[in-house]
Protein backbone atom coordinates (compact mmCIF):
# COMPACT_ATOMS: atom_id res chain seq x y z
CA UNK A 1 0.00 0.00 0.00
CA UNK A 2 1.48 3.48 -1.11
CA UNK A 3 1.60 6.41 1.83
CA UNK A 4 2.16 9.59 0.16
CA UNK A 5 3.97 11.73 2.87
CA UNK A 6 4.95 15.57 3.06
CA UNK A 7 8.00 17.05 3.31
CA UNK A 8 8.98 20.82 4.09
CA UNK A 9 11.74 22.62 1.68
CA UNK A 10 14.34 21.47 3.83
CA UNK A 11 13.57 17.95 4.04
CA UNK A 12 13.00 18.30 0.22
CA UNK A 13 16.51 19.90 -0.92
CA UNK A 14 18.08 16.78 1.33
CA UNK A 15 16.36 14.22 -0.49
CA UNK A 16 16.61 15.83 -4.28
CA UNK A 17 20.63 16.78 -3.77
CA UNK A 18 22.36 15.31 -6.30
CA UNK A 19 23.57 11.57 -6.02
CA UNK A 20 27.04 10.44 -6.78
CA UNK A 21 28.15 6.84 -7.40
CA UNK A 22 26.41 3.59 -8.23
CA UNK A 23 25.98 1.25 -4.76
CA UNK A 24 22.76 0.15 -3.22
CA UNK A 25 22.06 3.37 -1.19
CA UNK A 26 22.62 5.34 -4.10
CA UNK A 27 20.00 3.58 -6.44
CA UNK A 28 17.68 3.95 -3.50
CA UNK A 29 17.95 7.49 -3.17
CA UNK A 30 17.81 7.99 -6.77
CA UNK A 31 14.48 5.98 -6.59
CA UNK A 32 13.03 8.01 -4.15
CA UNK A 33 14.03 11.26 -5.72
CA UNK A 34 11.71 9.81 -8.69
CA UNK A 35 8.60 9.26 -6.71
CA UNK A 36 9.43 12.96 -5.30
CA UNK A 37 7.42 15.57 -6.49
CA UNK A 38 9.20 18.73 -5.60
CA UNK A 39 6.83 21.90 -6.35
CA UNK A 40 4.42 19.91 -3.70
CA UNK A 41 6.73 18.46 -1.15
CA UNK A 42 5.04 14.83 -1.92
CA UNK A 43 7.21 11.69 -2.30
CA UNK A 44 4.87 8.29 -2.30
CA UNK A 45 6.36 5.36 -0.62
CA UNK A 46 5.25 2.27 -0.71
CA UNK A 47 5.84 -0.56 2.05
CA UNK A 48 9.38 -1.48 0.65
CA UNK A 49 10.22 1.96 0.81
CA UNK A 50 9.04 2.39 4.22
CA UNK A 51 11.04 -0.69 4.91
CA UNK A 52 14.11 0.29 3.71
CA UNK A 53 14.22 3.98 4.55
CA UNK A 54 15.38 2.26 8.06
CA UNK A 55 17.12 -0.18 7.03
CA UNK A 56 19.79 2.21 4.65
CA UNK A 57 19.78 4.48 7.73
CA UNK A 58 20.58 2.84 10.44
CA UNK A 59 21.98 -0.41 8.99
CA UNK A 60 25.09 0.33 7.02
CA UNK A 61 26.95 2.45 9.68
CA UNK A 62 26.89 6.24 9.88
CA UNK A 63 27.81 8.62 6.52
CA UNK A 64 26.64 10.76 4.06
CA UNK A 65 23.53 9.02 2.52
CA UNK A 66 22.65 7.86 5.93
CA UNK A 67 22.16 11.73 7.14
CA UNK A 68 20.49 12.38 4.31
CA UNK A 69 17.61 9.83 4.98
CA UNK A 70 17.33 10.91 8.90
CA UNK A 71 17.07 14.88 7.49
CA UNK A 72 14.52 14.31 5.17
CA UNK A 73 12.43 11.58 6.67
CA UNK A 74 12.73 12.19 10.23
CA UNK A 75 9.86 14.20 11.00
CA UNK A 76 7.30 13.13 9.04
CA UNK A 77 8.50 9.11 9.97
CA UNK A 78 9.71 9.76 13.46
CA UNK A 79 12.96 9.88 14.89
CA UNK A 80 14.05 5.54 14.27
CA UNK A 81 12.30 6.41 10.79
CA UNK A 82 9.43 4.56 11.13
CA UNK A 83 10.65 1.60 13.50
CA UNK A 84 9.38 0.60 16.65
CA UNK A 85 11.96 1.97 19.74
CA UNK A 86 12.98 -1.04 20.85
CA UNK A 87 12.77 -2.21 24.47
CA UNK A 88 15.52 -2.38 26.76
CA UNK A 89 16.28 -5.85 27.36
CA UNK A 90 15.68 -7.58 30.43
CA UNK A 91 17.67 -9.91 32.73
Amino acid sequence: MARWVVLNAGEMSELMRRVNGAGGIENFVRRLQKKARPATGEVKLDDKDLDDIPHYAFDYGQGGFEDRLVKAFGRVLGGRLGREEQPAPTE
